[in-house]
Formats: structure tokens, C-alpha cells, sequence
């Protein structure tokens, strides 16, 4: 499930959340960013590491939330780019 969690570093991850005794994993992070005009992006959650799970003990986890609609299409839009609806160009030769 797509979940918003928040570290007790002040980061804010969406991901893919599974939740265990001691920790959880995420899978497939992304960090929330402000982008400015009171507007949030993403930024791949440690982006310079091998594979695309993260386990977090859970005395660094403050909650986990459901994330709105709208963040969860965003977020898909994202780590999904085949989701992602272009129009073909034609090419005139």
C-alpha cells in the first residue's frame, strides 16, 4: 500500500509501506520536496543506492498515513513513467 511516512528527521517519504515488529520497509521511496508557491515534488528516496527497498528501524519512524488520491496518482505518475499518457508525434519525411 501507498503510504506517507514520516522520519524523525522531518523527512516525508511515499512509498510502498509494509510495517513489522521493529521497522518497516519502504520500497520504491520518494521524498516529498517544496518546490516553492506552496507546491511539493519528489525526489527519489536515496537515489544513489542499489535496489528499491530501505528498511527503517522504528525508533527513526515517527507515523505512517494514508496518502490523499491525488498524492498516490502524483507519486505513480513518478515512479511509473509508462503510466504516463503522451501523444504520439508524427514525423514528416
Amino acid at each position: 500500500m501507498i503510504q506517507l511516512v514520516r522520519l524523525t528527521s522531518g523527512e516525508e517519504i511515499v512509498g510502498e509501506v509494509q510495517q513489522f515488529n521493529d521497522y518497516l520497509v519502504i520500497t520504491k521511496g520518494a521524498s516529498l520536496m517544496p518546490t516553492g508557491d506552496g507546491k511539493l515534488g519528489f525526489m527519489p528516496f536515496m537515489q544513489y543506492a542499489k535496489g528499491e527497498e530501505v528498511k527503517i528501524k522504528n525508533e527513526h519512524h515517527m507515523f505512517t498515513l494514508d496518502c490523499e488520491d491525488a498524492m498516490i496518482e502524483a507519486y505513480e505518475k513518478i515512479m511509473n513513467p509508462s503510466l504516463i499518457k503522451t501523444q504520439s508525434k508524427k514525423i514528416i519525411v
